[in-house]
């Protein structure tokens, strides 16, 4: 017999849930019947001080039918369902002739009815003919047709009640089965239908969300890594443009041994370049004589110094972050159940999308938040950051909202709002272009005018950094 993943819920396990339930379920009557989410349905029925709980769980693309002794307990609020129903007696399980689904007839000409259709699985309660409650109103169609329609489905099916049920692993599948198949890994067998099928879907959602969860944080992870690749790419041209530069200490010098030959007043002068043995264009301020612009110089040299060092060790902090996530994808993909991926991986941002609700970067210790869209920015500048942070945007542009978090006796650098500039353009409108003009100033003087759209704001004291809008 050929294994489908659905066959947890293919005619004849229906079949064998209809009978299983007629037996079950003799003399009881609906005590509460409500969903937990969208998603999940539960019937709890009642005879004297005897419960069974039957939920439906609606995941993973398919439906899942458990089945148990004792009344389900509410954890929390509950949507309440066919309440009409509360209180009625069952008459009987009927199963509806090839198709997979059945009903609990009730006095008063009700049936509730389930229907083990995947993912398009419901609950539908009936009123003679006509549909009048649906646990998943958003499938339409089933509020729609009449009782009818489905106690006479066209399809034929061979009949077939299985007698024994098997859980199997087959090629790294659960499998729902009706025999225990060539090759396969025995898990669990039963001739009680619904222990089977308590045991399969436990096992199935188990090993379905792990592989979820593992999906998620490698598309996480690689997207880290990506990101982290981009930062280490910038930082390597942003250090190659600096080698291309004649150094300002180099120029200084230059200038130094070339006193007698400048007159205060030039924009420029045309000086020989003992360094590399030939003339050079060095510019010059005219307000100032050239001691003075040679003092400039050397000025510039010193911060020059700095960046490159800070770009030195930005590219050391990058390698180690990229270093760092390769052994967590390694960790990630060696993990084979959902406590491997807990206790497995220590410090792994497993929900980090969640915890904050804006993009997250980070420069020299500092963190730099990225607003998603005018709301999301909104939010950002007005309600989450502080006076002390640091603001930007791209000007004249839409855009997002840009923030550096201030960190106590630590001072903005160049570098980092330089980076935090390209952030701020590369997530605007002037993306493509090959320089953007971006402002920066504290968030204390940035102010959202009265009656203003979502994302508009005006700002004073502001400062203005052309950029390359990279990520």
């Amino acid at each position: 017999m050929a294994v489908s993943i659905k066959l947890h819920l293919h005619y004849y396990t229906v079949v064998s849930i209809t009978g299983a339930f007629s037996k079950m379920l003799q003399g009881f009557s609906l005590c509460d019947a409500f969903s937990l989410n969208k998603n999940e349905f539960v019937a709890i029925f009642q005879k004297g001080a005897d419960f069974v709980s039957v939920r439906l769980l609606i995941e993973a693309r398919s439906g899942f039918i458990f089945v148990s002794k004792g009344k389900f307990e509410r954890t929390g609020s509950v949507y309440l369902l066919f309440q009409s129903l509360i209180g009625k007696e069952i008459k009987k399980v009927q199963q509806h002739s090839n198709n997979r689904s059945f009903s609990f007839s009730f006095e008063g000409n009700f049936d509730l009815v389930f229907k083990l259709y995947s993912g398009l699985s419901n609950v539908v309660l009936f009123d003679k003919e006509e549909p009048i409650e649906a646990f998943r109103t958003s499938i339409e169609n089933d509020l729609k047709q009449p009782l009818s329609t489905l106690l006479h489905n066209q399809n034929q099916y061979d009949e077939l009640v299985p007698n024994k049920f098997f859980v199997l692993m087959l090629a790294e599948k659960l499998e729902f089965a009706y025999e225990h198949l060539p090759n396969s890994e025995l898990l669990f067998e039963s001739d009680n239908v619904f222990d089977a099928l308590n045991y399969f879907g436990r096992n199935y959602l188990s090993q379905w969300h792990f592989k979820q969860k593992k999906e998620s944080l490698l598309n996480h992870l690689n997207a880290d890594k990506k990101r982290l690749l981009s930062q280490q790419l910038n930082t390597e041209k942003s250090l190659s443009k600096h080698e291309k530069q004649s150094k300002y200490d180099e120029i200084a010098n230059i200038i130094m041994a070339n006193l007698h030959a400048i007159q205060t007043g030039l924009g420029k002068a045309e000086l020989f370049d003992f360094y590399r043995n030939q003339n050079i264009v060095i510019k010059l301020k005219k307000d100032l004589n050239p001691q003075q612009n040679a003092a400039e110089y050397y000025r510039k040299s010193k911060n020059q110094n700095i960046e490159i060092d800070l770009l030195y060790k930005r590219l050391e902090d990058i390698q180690q972050k990229l270093n760092d996530t390769d052994k967590q994808i390694e960790k990630v993909l060696a993990a084979t159940s959902s406590k491997d991926l807990k206790e497995g991986i220590n410090n792994l941002p497993i929900d980090k999308a969640t915890e904050s609700p804006f993009k997250n970067f980070s420069f020299e210790g500092f963190t730099i938040l990225v607003g998603k869209n005018a709301e999301n920015n909104d939010k950002l500048t007005l309600k989450f950051a502080n006076k002390n942070d640091m603001w930007l945007h791209a000007k004249d542009v839409t855009g997002s909202h840009v923030v550096i978090r201030y960190r106590q006796g630590k001072s903005f650098t160049k570098p980092l709002i330089t980076y935090a500039a390209q952030l701020a353009a590369y997530y605007s409108k002037a993306k493509s272009s090959t320089l953007v003009p971006v402002v920066y100033t504290l968030k204390k003087f940035v102010r959202k005018p009265k009656g203003a759209i979502a994302g508009t704001v005006t700002f004073e004291n502001g400062e203005t950094i052309l950029v390359e809008p990279v990520l």
